[in-house]
């Protein structure tokens, strides 16, 4: 009877929750009750009998990874009549409900040859099979089969998946590192990472949603916790809709099945050998642990990471304005570097009651700082238009510090329950408190004399944030190869924002408040969500359709101007997925995904802000979210030891949200963020996975896409396009006594952005990697970003132009820079580590 019940007191439960929520971060009104209650009468038909139940796992032989939407099924040897069925879960695990007797079990999955389990006898209350391997099929079908030597690349039935450790040029560093080698994956001279050209991609970790932006999130990430990589380019409607270039699913290290592991790692980086001439020398070293423990229904992972990554710069540039029959010229020329500091600790408890009931509690905290120092000369002038003596002449060195420092806690607990049709309903809470902070002070100093100071600016931010999302998935199995997923999701976004720009009175240590530079704003955003999804699987078809609705309301309120801009949307975003197997081992490839960019709070700001001295930068408070179609055919062929596939994708980005120029006055552009109009992207993609010999691997990928922008901006027509591409080729030699050689390039083209263009970039690196101890121990000496002393790698020049200014800036980091890493572990890797990662506080960082 208690487990009859156990559906109906969960949602009820559940109920409660976001009601205590609501005193903290707002009222959650009839649609969320409306949801919940979808939900309870969704379930509440579920009762369970007196019966045994049956448990297991089942995980490819060669790669140990768990296989999802596997299909078992229990069969009455007397007539052969399917008496209970299921489908596996992410994790690989199934369950199966039967009366006490004898049966046989069948499990299919495309591309693995089926297997039977004969006799197996039921005669208790709980009965664990253990871990069940699928040896794959002659033609592997739904996924390019890894062997003894495993493929760097590997095709599932919905993402590609890429194997960090055949990427060594990373050890050591971060996601950042590992992710730019992945193909259609760019990043360029600011360490900004696009997928297809587009810098709108949504992070999860471990399959779990992070809001956040993905880059910050990427930078802190050790890439020594990293397992696989996942990419989803057309994600279905069970997944969150944000991202408008797909999903970057980061699969972490994994701990023992049972008893204890251990993973280490230290770096320590050499004195640079290319600090163009800056005062400040850059700092390069760190280290984390992932410790885990399991015993019996008990699960304890514990992780710490410390990093400082610091990067020595320099830039070049020259900014023109035209005001009148004036042209203010402003070369200049200096440091522009970076501080970057992070540490944090996570620990998660996971407690299975039985096999249909487990729970998974998680805390992270931490603190992460990012300074961007630019110490420029300026060698101002002032020209009568069709002169070449200028009439005015200033000198002045700008020293300008932007900080960028988070202080976050973040808390989950998730419970999942599965019932007596093999249906599961999983829920998942989450909390965040971050406190964002963002001093940036502007001296304009005399070049004669540092003492004497012509102009002091100081910007102060406070940003804490709350955040409170709330998630259910229900899964019900129809049979050996269907299924039925629906959920509801509420999120809920307060961020304060506080703002204060002054001016220092020279001759006195008193500051002025500029009053027109400066605001206090809020920012409340409620997304409700409801979505169901419908899965089939045959031998050689797989299909997925689903739709997501949502209603969001966003309301930014500007006390300065005592005045609320508000926006309600309500959005629909249908899917579709469909894969089919030929005879000949082809897989085909379709989908269709609709998805959305939101704004973050920087870019709604209305107020002007500076950001160092050349630039102020504003927002705009009724700034729509970008609704993106996106639609991708393709084509995977495996050849033994190689592998191959092809993909040709459209994206069409409604309300595509730009960064522009326009004149403040004649020495300072104004930044605006706004809605430029509709662009589109034709593109294909392409990548192989190669063993020319035994000892020699090689992976290359790239893209070659076509970029149109038709639009307005700034009430001026905006048309732009341009054809881009991007390739990174990565190779590993093994040369004997646990010796191994690693090369790798990343190289982007010149792309057109709205205004102008960004020169082409790439960045070399090699990696020698010796093992000790049977593996446990390594060590990894790497070279990244080789000059040589003439490769003009990692550095990038951007230019841009509009109505009454010209800019260009050549951005120079430095090259040849050598790091030497150490990793320590103990036991082998068999389950992933489930650490929760910012919902919230991420995106604005």
């Amino acid at each position: 009877m208690i487990a009859g019940l156990i559906p109906s007191y969960f949602v009820v439960s559940l109920t409660l929750v976001p009601l205590k929520m609501n005193m903290m971060a707002g009222s959650l009104g009839l649609k969320t009750l409306v949801g919940l209650s979808f939900l309870y009468f969704f379930t509440l038909p579920l009762y369970a009998q007196q019966n045994s139940i049956i448990s297991g796992k089942v995980n490819d032989p060669d790669t140990k990874e768990p296989l999802e939407y596997v299909s078992v099924a229990a069969y009455a040897p007397s007539d052969s009549s399917m008496v209970s069925a299921g489908i596996t879960d992410v994790n690989g695990d199934f369950t199966l409900e039967l009366k006490k007797g004898t049966y046989f079990i069948r499990l299919r999955f495309i591309g693995y040859e089926e297997m039977v389990l004969e006799d197996v006898t039921v005669n208790q209350t709980s009965l664990s099979l253990g871990t069940i391997s699928l040896n794959p099929g002659e033609e592997a079908l739904s996924e390019v089969v890894v062997s003894a030597d495993k493929l760097a690349i590997r095709h599932k039935i919905d993402r590609q998946v890429y194997g960090a450790e055949d990427f060594e040029a990373s050890v050591g560093g971060t996601a950042s590192d590992l992710i730019k080698n992945l193909p259609s994956i760019s990043m360029n001279g600011e360490g900004e990472i696009s997928v297809r050209g587009s810098a709108g991609f949504v992070i999860l970790i471990d399959g779990k949603p992070v809001q956040a932006d993905a880059t910050s999130i990427l930078n802190q990430l050790p890439a020594n916790a990293i397992e696989d990589i996942e990419i989803i380019t057309t994600p279905s409607a069970r997944f969150d809709p944000e991202g408008k270039a797909g999903i970057i699913n980061i699969v972490t290290k994994k701990g023992s099945t049972d008893g204890t592991y251990l993973l280490v790692n230290g770096l320590a980086g050499a004195p640079s050998l290319d600090t163009n001439g800056n005062e400040r020398s850059p700092q390069r070293y760190g280290g984390d642990f992932t410790l885990s423990m399991r015993k019996n229904r008990w699960d304890i992972s514990l992780g710490a990471d410390y990093n400082r990554n610091d990067e020595a710069g320099f830039r070049d540039g020259q900014v023109q304005t035209f005001l009148g029959n004036t042209v203010t010229s402003l070369p200049s020329e200096g440091e522009r570097s970076h501080k970057k500091e992070n540490y944090s600790g996570r620990a998660v408890v996971a407690y299975t009651v039985n096999p249909r009931h487990s729970f998974n509690a998680s805390v992270y905290g931490g603190s992460r700082l990012e300074t961007r120092y630019a110490d420029i000369l300026y060698r101002q002038t002032r020209t009568v238009l069709g002169e070449e003596e200028p009439f005015d002449a200033l000198n002045y060195f700008n020293m300008n510090a932007r900080e960028r420092k988070s202080r976050f806690l973040i808390g989950s607990l998730d419970y999942k329950a599965v019932f007596e049709n093999e249906s599961s309903l999983s829920i998942s809470g989450l909390y965040e408190h971050t406190n964002l902070t963002g001093p940036t002070r502007n001296l304009n100093l005399n070049p004669l004399n540092y003492a004497d100071t012509l102009d002091y600016l100081a910007m102060d931010e406070l940003n804490p944030l709350e955040g409170v999302r709330v998630k259910l998935d229900y899964f019900l199995p129809l049979g050996e190869s269907s299924s039925l997923s629906a959920g509801y999701q509420y999120r809920h976004l307060r961020h304060v924002g506080e703002f204060a720009f002054r001016q220092k009175v020279l001759g006195t240590g008193e500051f002025e408040e500029l009053e027109a530079f400066g605001s206090d704003v809020d920012l409340f955003r409620t997304i409700h969500s409801l979505y169901g999804e419908y899965q089939y699987q045959s031998e050689n078809l797989s299909l997925t359709a689903g739709l997501r609705v949502e209603d969001t309301d966003r309301r930014l309120d500007d006390y300065g101007e005592q005045r609320s801009y508000e926006l309600e949307l309500l959005n629909l975003f249908p899917s579709l997925s469909v894969n089919y197997n030929t005879e000949k081992g082809f897989t085909w490839k379709g989908s269709y995904s609709r998805r959305i960019e939101r704004t973050t709070t920087s870019m709604m700001n209305p107020f002007l802000s500076r950001r160092h001295s050349e630039v102020l930068e504003v927002g705009d408070p009724n700034l729509l979210p970008e609704l993106v179609d996106a639609v991708e055919v393709g084509l995977v062929k495996d050849f033994e030891r190689h592998s191959f596939f092809a993909n040709a994708y459209y994206r069409r980005v409604r309300d595509e949200i730009n960064r522009v120029n326009t004149v403040y006055n004649d020495s300072i552009l104004m930044r605006v963020y706004t809605n430029a109009g509709v662009s589109q992207v034709y593109g294909a993609e392409l990548g192989a996975d190669l063993e020319p010999t035994d000892r020699w691997k090689m992976y290359m990928g790239g893209t070659l896409y076509y970029f149109d922008l038709q639009g307005s901006s700034l009430g001026q027509q905006v048309q732009r396009n341009s054809w881009n591409y991007s390739f990174n080729v990565n190779t590993s030699l093994d040369l004997g006594s646990n010796w191994d050689l690693v090369f790798n390039l990343n190289y982007l083209s010149r792309i057109i952005t709205v205004q102008g263009e960004d020169s082409r970039f790439f960045s070399p690196n090699t990696t020698v990697k010796k093992s000790l101890m049977d593996n446990r121990l390594s060590f990894a000496l790497q070279w990244r970003n080789m000059g040589l002393g003439f490769l003009d790698s990692n550095r990038q020049r951007i230019s841009g132009q509009g109505d009454g200014f010209f800019t260009s800036t050549h951005y120079i980091y430095e090259r040849d820079v050598i790091l030497l890493t150490a990793t320590f572990r103990i036991n082998q890797l068999n389950k992933k580590i489930n650490f929760t990662e910012s919902e919230f506080g991420d995106r604005e960082f």
